[in-house]
């Protein structure tokens, strides 16, 4: 959550759970899908928990435990909430869809081939990337307004505040996007790129990638800081603390670990 005192999770049984990051406790279990690819998260402002899995996505206010279903359809692959808290982003194999938190669709984003992210900017604009070798970008009532061609399927992708766009491909290639210029090539993975954010105060990048590594990267210029190693059949994850003094990783092993975000070095 984004005062770093709940953390969600999803087994592979479809049930996400909520719990008490100091305590490490279940708070509440949030709700149940079907077994298959499921994930969980928070809207910004830690009221609100989104799942999503192969029977469609939820909305859950923590508050009162109220659950509303999204007409996402099934086999929902990924759900973001808007840096609001007011819409949310469901992506599917035959493409995305935009809703109001309460359930209403708002837009139909078609796209060729299944999409693999789709992250919110700050000003409301839309990144989306697919296996189809594009990254889009849409305005807020889901007008198309840009194309970031890659040749190879993209699989992640994120977003800064000042407009700088990253993705990361199937082959471990980072791209990095500034308004107006043309994109500059980080030297990425040897294998797919799993995971991909920004520390809290926008200056550095951590990916996470089938080799196994976790990199932490200098934002602006794509110059890699240092690499967690360790990881178990690949790195599934990676993410700073809201603090920004952590990262947290996750690997195929089911190993959870956090790191300092300055140093590297392994702290549990």
């Amino acid at each position: 959550s984004a005062d770093g005192r709940t953390i969600a999770t999803v087994a592979r049984d479809g049930t996400a759970r909520l719990w008490d990051a100091r305590a490490e406790h279940e708070l509440l279990r949030v709700a149940s899908h079907p077994p298959g690819r499921t994930g969980v998260s928070f809207d910004p402002a830690g009221r609100f928990a989104l799942s999503w899995g192969v029977d469609g996505a939820r909305v859950t206010e923590l508050g009162s435990r109220r659950d509303v279903a999204l007409d996402a359809g099934r086999d929902v692959t990924l759900a973001r909430f808007d840096p609001g808290g007011s819409r949310v982003v469901t992506a599917r194999p035959a493409g995305v869809r935009v809703h109001t938190r309460d359930g209403r669709k708002l837009h139909e984003l078609p796209h060729r081939e299944p999409v693999t992210d789709a992250v919110y900017a700050r000003d409301g604009r839309l990144v989306t990337a697919s296996i189809d070798g594009w990254a889009r970008v849409f305005g807020r009532r889901g007008r198309l307004l840009a194309h970031l061609d890659h040749g190879e399927s993209v699989t992640r992708v994120a977003v800064r505040d000042d407009g700088l766009i990253v993705t990361a491909t199937a082959s471990g290639a980072i791209r990095l996007w500034q308004p107006g210029a043309a994109a500059t090539v980080a030297s990425g993975h040897e294998r797919g790129v799993n995971a991909l954010g920004f520390s809290p105060d926008g200056e550095r990048l951590v990916s996470a990638g089938d080799d196994g590594a976790v990199r932490v990267w200098q934002a602006g210029s794509g110059a890699l800081l240092f690499e967690l190693l360790g990881h178990v059949g690949g790195a599934s994850g990676a993410a700073f603390a809201p603090s920004g003094h952590t990262i947290v990783t996750t690997d195929r092993g089911r190993h959870v670990r956090a790191w300092d975000a300055q140093t590297g070095a392994l702290r549990r």
